[in-house]
């Protein structure tokens, strides 16, 4: 039986896709849990230090949390001011 690649392809994808949408989720659900969206909307921008210190959280883990949040576009990174914003939107 031959492969389709083009299948092989866009399953790929697919599975790539899924597995971001679900560590993606967990990261939003985490962030919901801890008051972490509901900090940043009263309180942006802010530092991982910041948001640490008001979440009672290790900082190292709201660094990492921040930074894939960004990445996905939830959040808005400044770099000059090394601050998160979440958005109005």
């Amino acid at each position: 039986m031959a492969m389709n690649e083009e299948k092989m392809h866009a399953f790929g994808e697919a599975l790539v896709n899924d597995l971001g949408s679900m560590m993606l989720g967990s990261l939003a659900y985490i962030g919901d849990q801890l008051g972490l969206f509901q900090t940043l909307a009263d309180k942006s921008p802010m530092t991982t230090d910041q948001l640490a210190n008001a979440s009672s959280c290790n900082e190292r883990y709201i660094r990492e949390w921040l930074s894939a949040m960004a990445a996905a576009g939830w959040l808005e990174y400044e770099a000059e001011d090394r601050a998160f914003t979440l958005p109005p939107e």
